[in-house]
């Protein structure tokens, strides 16, 4: 999966109401034998980190025994193989110590339906509840980082340049999905990083100007060697040539007009020329 649809603009406001209520967060990652808890798919690995204030303060990790004979994909996709797993803990216990780790703490994942699929499916066999509020990191990416063809996690992650070591287990992906959600988490709020600062400094903006007609709603922003613009209806930076660092531009509308966020940025309705 590519993840490359658009964003659920309601979802994304949701994310920024936690965003702004909660401090603290939990990421995680699991991996299983398949795709479908319902199907009898095990969860044979779940990894962690929990984050506070935009660091990370503690870290969960565990393999499981699901109790069968992995399939070979499974093997080849992550490496875990059947000795890996024999002497493992149960998903009994396992989830029990999740669930005491990450408590009522907002869940974080990257593509989090699945992941919470199979925790919610067999925590219901030992009565934990994973029913607290969620963010998903694929959202935020679709929403932020509209230059991406694709938002599987390890081509968001070598975006914002996150180092990664073992793609597709459970502990490494949770690290890279935490450390992707606190990145995104300072876009969304409108603080960005100082690298993007640099960037956006370069970008040249002779014009930044409100347009409507109809139904279409817009801010155009006229560069010196490009045109973009902020699709107010859709909430959503719209670069037709693939070729800006769209939390760059970003950085550098809100500068310019002097607001902070895509809620602000919406709302503008003039005209500033460079």
């Amino acid at each position: 999966m590519g993840y490359s649809r658009k964003p659920n603009l309601g979802e994304i406001n949701r994310t920024r109401e936690l965003i702004q209520k909660h401090n603290e967060f939990v990421s995680f990652d699991i991996e299983t034998t398949g795709l479908s808890a319902k199907n009898g798919d095990r969860i044979i690995e779940i990894g962690a980190v929990k984050i506070k204030n935009g660091k990370v303060i503690d870290v969960f990790h565990s393999l499981i025994n699901p109790g069968i004979r992995l399939p070979y994909r499974t093997t080849e996709l992550t490496g875990i193989t059947d000795s890996d797993v024999e002497d493992s803990p149960s998903f009994e216990e396992v989830l029990s110590e999740f669930k005491t780790f990450a408590g009522e703490l907002v869940l974080v994942a990257h593509n989090a339906k699945f992941d919470l699929s199979f925790i919610q499916h067999y925590g219901a066999f030992i009565d934990i509840e994973f029913n607290q509020p969620s963010i998903d990191t694929v959202q935020m990416s679709r929403f932020l980082l509209t230059n991406l063809q694709s938002h599987k996690l390890n081509l968001v992650a070598d975006s914002l340049k996150i180092r990664q070591n073992s793609h597709h287990r459970a502990d490494d992906d949770a690290r890279v999905c935490g450390e992707i959600f606190i990145k995104l988490a300072k876009m969304l709020k409108g603080e960005g990083n100082s690298e993007n600062k640099d960037i956006a400094s370069d970008l040249k903006i002779k014009k930044i100007s409100y347009w409507e007609k109809g139904e279409l709603k817009r801010i155009y922003v006229n560069g010196i060697s490009f045109t973009a613009f902020f699709d107010i209806n859709k909430m959503e930076w719209v670069d037709k040539s693939n070729s800006l660092n769209i939390e760059a531009l970003h950085q550098k509308v809100c500068t310019m007009i002097g607001v902070k966020s895509y809620d602000e940025i919406a709302k503008f309705k003039g005209v500033v020329s460079a």
